[in-house]
């Protein structure tokens, strides 16, 4: 991150995502990457990447906390529609999961629950929930961040896949058990 004219060391991760944390909303921060092999060699730095903390952004965690059984129940009086949005490339696709609370009350805890009709495979992990799948079945459970939807809200989560043969639409969803309406 670049503090002055100089660069400083935000942190680090094994992985290929890092979320920086304690940044100030509004203010811009410019970074650049430098990997690190298992040897110990490091590579140059990356072109610099300049981004503007926005508010109300989740923050995450690297140990989230356990989700909820997936017995949890809406609210009383809650209702759920779910978009379902995919960008094909023939053997591969990229599913983005739209999930809205339209009910009078929030959801706090919720696993969304669909199967897909055709060999449809997810590669976990996916993005902004826990995705789980047996034969057709597939589960995304929330992380501690998004756990709640307020009325009228939504979530947006997703995952990658492939499939042989037809990538066909799952024909319905499931929000801690009850039939969601769809987009």
């Amino acid at each position: 991150m670049l503090q002055g004219d100089a660069f400083a060391k935000i942190g680090s991760t094994t992985g290929t995502l890092y979320v920086a944390n304690n940044l100030v909303a509004g203010h811009s921060y410019t970074f650049y990457v430098v990997a690190r092999d298992a040897a110990g060699h490091t590579s140059a730095p990356s072109a610099p990447l300049t981004a503007t903390a926005q508010q109300g952004l989740p923050t995450w965690s690297p140990s989230p906390s356990p989700s909820p059984s997936p017995r949890t129940s809406p609210s009383a009086g809650s209702a759920c529609r779910v978009g379902y949005a995919v960008n094909d490339w023939g053997g591969g696709f990229t599913a983005t999961v739209t999930v809205t609370n339209t009910g009078a009350t929030g959801i706090s805890g919720w696993t969304l629950g669909f199967a897909f009709p055709g060999d449809q495979r997810i590669s976990p992990p996916g993005w902004s929930a826990t995705w789980a799948q047996s034969g057709g079945a597939v589960t995304a459970t929330n992380l501690d961040w998004n756990r709640s939807i307020a009325p009228g809200q939504s979530v947006q989560i997703g995952f990658n896949g492939a499939y042989t043969g037809a990538n066909t639409r799952p024909a319905a969803f499931t929000l801690n058990g009850t039939t969601c309406a769809t987009a």
